[in-house]
């Protein structure tokens, strides 16, 4: 068990200090090639690449060191527009098949590697010799699909419990999770590991921006049950959701920056709002504080990489695996309140339930109480003669019977049972006959 947590530490510190030995240049103009590129006053690379300013070139140095290893420099973002490595004037060649741009190269010679992007300046990077670079992205790579394994588990039992629950929470969580995998893998690079074109990309997060915002929102109403507390918060939360959809049309028009940090901010905001709403709603249950705890994670996490970040601030140095880290606490931690939720409510529900039988058994006896002593106050309405006649049908006997036992005629007892039927309003002798056994 040892071994494995020495190698989960070290491969987390070589991601902290694999930047070591790099140094960069901020090509403002754009004045600089691989020709004079040397001339160039680098600094050291202490902290990652992150500049709020766009369409700006930086070029990154890698001494050499005279060994015989080689080496590999990748660049973790998947908002790349442009990355070229050169090595004694020549151009090198980006390894096939990877999920982010990488270059390998001995460092006999120094080695510049260009990059731009239209969004912000944020380049992530690590430095590797070949052997340490491809144990780390298969370590990455078994973490990804560990993470990926749980969350589709997660989701799967989610519509599971959707159909057996007919929960609409279960639902809107299961999309939600959906959404936040497909970002996750957006993050990633798996949609470049198999060769997506940038164009397919950049309109599946937009895309998935609609997703996030419409799907959180939506569990979160029913998570919560914010409509019982805040009635009008859905209009408000909706017309967010309309101006991201227009502000998405409005960037595939223009393809302008600030319009894509719009969305994200706008996206990001209807999250917050629902999360301040748990907030206020804290106190109310047990899983709103779980709810609370849990999405706060996430949600601050991205807030720092989808917005601050492109903003050209970080306030907590979130990368994509610790984004992930945030993803999985969230998973975990709400799959339990979901869970906890339904079990409360069940109980809840059962509780009820006993009581609405009850009540309906109470409800049950008071109108009959009150049905049988309608009918007593009915019958006593009857004359004498009609009483009689009501006796001798509730015995089964025929209007000629009846006729010859009070000898009168059969006419007389016809309007005598008319008048009966009218004043008990029945229409039968069997209804007579049922009447006359609840009244004894």
């Amino acid at each position: 068990m040892k071994p494995n947590i020495l190698i989960l530490l070290l491969f987390f510190s070589s991601i902290l200090f694999s930047q070591n030995d790099v140094y960069y240049f901020k090509d403002v103009g754009n004045a600089y090639s691989v020709k004079n590129i040397a001339e160039a006053n680098f600094k050291k690379v202490n902290n990652t690449i992150l500049d709020k300013e766009t369409k700006v070139t930086f070029w990154f140095k890698i001494p050499n060191d005279n060994s015989n290893l080689e080496y590999i420099f990748r660049i973790s973002s998947n908002r790349i527009k442009n990355a070229n490595a050169y090595q004694d004037f020549k151009e090198i060649l980006k390894i096939p098949g990877e999920r982010y741009v990488a270059f390998k190269f001995n460092r006999n010679a120094p080695v510049y590697i260009r990059v731009n992007s239209d969004y912000t300046s944020y380049y992530p990077f690590e430095l590797a010799a070949e052997s340490e670079s491809n144990y780390k992205e298969k370590i990455q790579l078994l973490l990804n699909g560990f993470y990926y394994g749980f969350a589709f588990l997660v989701i799967i039992y989610c519509f599971y419990y959707y159909y057996f629950f007919k929960d609409n929470t279960y639902l809107y969580y299961a999309l939600l999770l959906s959404s936040l995998v497909l970002s996750f893998s957006l993050v990633d690079g798996i949609w470049a590991f198999f060769k997506a074109s940038q164009n397919i990309i950049d309109i599946t997060i937009l895309l998935n921006y609609v997703f996030v915002a419409f799907f959180s929102s939506k569990f979160i109403q029913n998570f919560l049950v914010v409509d019982n507390y805040f009635p009008k918060l859905k209009r408000y939360t909706y017309s967010l959701g309309f101006l991201i959809i227009l502000m998405i049309l409005i960037y595939l028009l223009s393809k302008n920056h600030s319009i894509f940090i719009v969305i994200n901010i706008l996206v990001f905001l209807i999250s917050s709002i629902y999360w301040f709403v748990g907030v206020l709603l804290f106190k109310n249950s047990v899983y709103n504080k779980i709810f609370v705890f849990a999405y706060v994670t996430i949600l601050f996490s991205g807030i720092d990489f989808f917005v601050l970040k492109k903003l050209g601030y970080s306030l907590f140095e979130t990368n994509a695996i610790g984004l992930k880290i945030g993803g999985f606490i969230q998973i975990i931690v709400l799959s339990v309140a979901v869970l906890y939720r339904e079990k409360t409510l069940r109980a809840s529900n059962y509780t009820m339930k006993i009581e609405i039988i009850e009540y309906s058994k109470e409800i049950e006896r008071i109108i009959l109480d009150t049905k049988d002593e309608t009918q007593k106050d009915v019958l006593e309405t009857l004359s004498i003669r009609e009483r009689e006649i009501f006796e001798l049908i509730t015995l089964a006997n025929s209007n000629k019977i009846i006729a010859n036992t009070l000898n009168i005629s059969v006419n007389t007892v016809k309007f005598h049972v008319k008048n009966i039927y009218e004043k008990l309003d029945i229409k039968s002798r069997k209804e007579a006959i049922i009447l006359d056994s609840a009244n004894k």
